[in-house]
């Protein structure tokens, strides 16, 4: 069940990568599996394929700190491909007369390498970069990203050289523009594949604080590669943008000695073609024998990778000794259970025995009290629900005198209260009247009492026989203070004043109140 358990664990985490695809780690290792412990056995998927593919002198892993021996081997295995891609063009925009030869170039490269390179869905935005000005060196071309081929070139053909006026720096910077494009493609939060690529001529005209080595460890951390295609006008062409930039961050870099637009347009072309493939990452299956013992729990496994600037973490759940491998490990402890077990078996044997016999003298006296008690139980229970009976009676009795004297003190209350606020209202005057009219019967009705009920019940103090009206349809109510409030009792077509439907609302002279089908004016 538990090698079961392992190789499933392995085909979901397989099955994880295929439909996930593109991670933003570069490494990403699976849980072991322990099954043949101490032989440990897991896979890891690697962002780097052919050429960048993962090698041990790339990769240590470590046991709880330290190093382990392990075998690496290549699986038949990559992650789905994605569906769309985000670029930055990023071209380098001189003010010398250098420049209109550059952007010429890559304007025509550009033109020929993406058409039938950029697809829909595709996320595509051209930049350009010069000497600093204006606190950065990358200047958007495009509104944001585009998949309109026709934009992304006319982007591209619209770049023009910028003034110089008032600027101190004397050429651009190549490390700081890559730095800021990484940055501002870092701040679309999602997994989707993104790289850049970079046209320049490689002129080392370096301004900033930025070294090649800044740029490749955020192009790594970023998961976001850089190709270049480079303008060529320069002996020591190629080397740092080359081997400490591209190369290093799973990108790619070209450049035409004799700067041949087709060369380079299919350069292009296959860069932004095979960017999706390189990006799938390769799995690897690595064995090692751990030095661990099976009496622990767990054990924290760390793959680290040269190029890469942090170490990835995975917990190795080490299986407990089985109960053949603790008896071989300890013999004599062995056999003093196993006759310690032997003693035991003896005596619980004489045990039951001894408490057979006892148990069966046990219930032949059992029985016999059993059938004297259950004859007193019965005469006990008759008496019982005797008395109980009697007890009830009185209770019931006691309660309902006691129910009798607070409902006389209630309605006395009650009667005291009503009267009191009966006076009150008196003194403030004449009762108010109820105004009605129904289909042309006109009549008024007076407000007499503290709490005046409305509704189709006789019980009410204005009993309405419409089928409109609910049996307790409203009340109006009396305060101390002198006003008048009316609440609506639930009834089932509701209650208007005014013309609004209210759940309870006080009440002034001339109110109209709606009531089912009759219309009634409150007149204090």
């Amino acid at each position: 069940m538990t090698k079961f358990s392992s190789k499933l664990l392995i085909a979901f985490f397989t099955l994880t990568f295929a439909i996930n695809g593109i991670s933003q780690k570069l490494l990403k290792p699976s849980t072991p599996v322990a099954d043949s412990f101490p032989v440990v056995t897991g896979e890891l998927w690697y962002r780097g394929s052919g050429n960048t593919a993962l090698t041990k002198d790339q990769l240590s892993i470590s046991e709880n700190g330290k190093k382990v021996e392990y075998t690496l081997a290549l699986k038949e295995f990559k992650s789905a491909a994605p569906k769309n891609k985000r670029i930055v063009f990023l071209i380098e925009n001189h003010w010398l007369p250098i420049g209109v030869a550059e952007r010429k170039f890559f304007n025509e490269v550009i033109s020929r390498g993406i058409r039938n390179s950029i697809n829909p869905g595709d996320q595509v935005m051209v930049a350009s970069f010069d000497w600093y000005r204006d606190g950065k060196y990358m200047y958007q071309e495009t509104n944001g990203y585009t998949d309109d081929i026709s934009e992304i070139l006319s982007a591209v053909s619209s770049i023009k050289a910028k003034s110089k006026r008032n600027q101190p720096q004397t050429g651009s910077d190549i490390n700081q523009s890559l730095m800021e494009t990484l940055r501002f493609m870092n701040q679309s939060n999602d997994s989707i594949l993104s790289a850049i690529f970079l046209f320049s001529d490689e002129m080392d005209n370096i301004v900033g604080k930025i070294q090649s080595i800044d740029v490749k460890i955020e192009s790594i951390k970023s998961n976001i590669p850089i190709y270049a295609l480079s303008y060529y006008n320069a002996s020591r062409y190629g080397q740092i943008i080359k081997n400490e930039i591209c190369e290093p961050s799973y990108g790619d870099y070209y450049a035409s000695k004799s700067n041949n637009v087709d060369s380079s347009a299919v350069k292009l072309s296959m860069f932004l073609d095979d960017m999706i493939e390189k990006n799938r990452g390769s799995l690897y299956t690595y064995t090692y024998t751990s030095q661990l013992n099976k009496d622990k729990q767990s054990a924290e496994l760390s793959f680290e990778v040269k190029s890469l600037p942090n170490a990835e973490k995975v917990t190795l759940l080490i299986p407990t000794k089985s109960l053949t491998e603790w008896v071989i490990d300890n013999k004599i402890a062995s056999i003093a259970c196993a006759l310690g077990f032997i003693l035991l078996i003896i005596l619980i044997v004489f045990y039951i025995k001894q408490s057979k016999k006892k148990l069966l003298q046990q219930k032949e006296e059992l029985q016999k009290t059993q059938a004297e008690l259950q004859n007193q139980a019965i005469k006990a229970d008759s008496e019982k629900k005797e008395t109980d009976a009697r007890l009830l009676k009185i209770q019931q009795e006691q309660i309902e005198k006691e129910n009798e004297i607070e409902r006389a003190k209630a309605s006395e209350t009650a009667k005291k209260e009503e009267e009191r606020l009966t006076k009150l209202m008196l003194l403030k005057g004449a009762f108010p009247k109820l105004n009605y009219s129904y289909q042309g019967n006109n009549g008024s009705i007076e407000v007499n009492c503290p709490v005046f009920t409305i509704g189709r019940e006789t019980t009410n103090m204005f009993y309405i026989q419409l089928n409109t009206v609910s049996k307790k349809h409203a009340v109006i109510k009396f305060h101390e203070n002198g006003t008048y409030s009316i609440t609506d009792t639930g009834s089932s077509n509701g209650t208007m004043v005014n013309g609004a439907k209210i759940s309870e609302t006080t009440l002034k002279s001339g109110d109209f109140i709606q009531i089912g089908d009759i219309g009634i004016t409150f007149q204090n």
